[in-house]
């Protein structure tokens, strides 16, 4: 790596790869939303799953599902806000094309989670339901810990 008129040594190189990662570590740690946070969101996106496949049982379900949304909406708007409290402006729009494509994966690993357990819901097997809005609530829980500023960071190795 070369600067105009200087050269790095190797050790200056990965000082400065330390660094970076570190920088990114510790911007992971502050996006982290507060663990209650993180588990209504979980909660709500779980209820919210059972409420779509038990929605066509009755109207209470059907309230439950238009109530957890809203919860969940006013949740991540209330972790947005503890973001700016603390100087982190999120960008609600992926920017770059693998951030939309881990985006959009997330989105439809979910919607596919709340449609098949409908739809197996519909066929007269009820289980489903439950164990879909417990995966949903999990996944989202790990989203919420691991990538919670909606990049998928990957781990380097010791040579790159």
């Amino acid at each position: 790596m070369t600067i105009p008129d200087k050269s790095i040594s190797a050790a200056e190189a990965k000082s400065a790869l330390a660094a970076l990662e570190k920088t990114n570590s510790n911007l992971i740690k502050t996006c982290r939303p507060p663990i209650g946070l993180a588990l209504v969101a979980a909660f709500l996106i779980g209820l919210e799953t059972l409420a779509i496949s038990l929605g066509m049982a009755s109207d209470g379900w059907r309230l439950l599902m238009f109530s957890s949304a809203i919860g969940l909406v006013v949740t991540l708007f209330l972790w947005v806000k503890s973001l700016r409290k603390h100087g982190v402006a999120m960008q609600l729009c992926p920017k770059t094309t693998a951030d939309r494509i881990f985006g959009a994966l997330q989105a439809v690993f979910v919607i596919i989670m709340m449609i098949g357990s409908q739809l197996l819901f519909k066929q007269g097997i009820e289980w489903p339901s439950y164990v879909a809005a417990l995966i949903n609530a999990v996944f989202l829980l790990y989203i919420m810990y691991y990538h919670p500023t909606g990049r998928w960071v990957e781990k380097q190795g010791e040579g790159e």
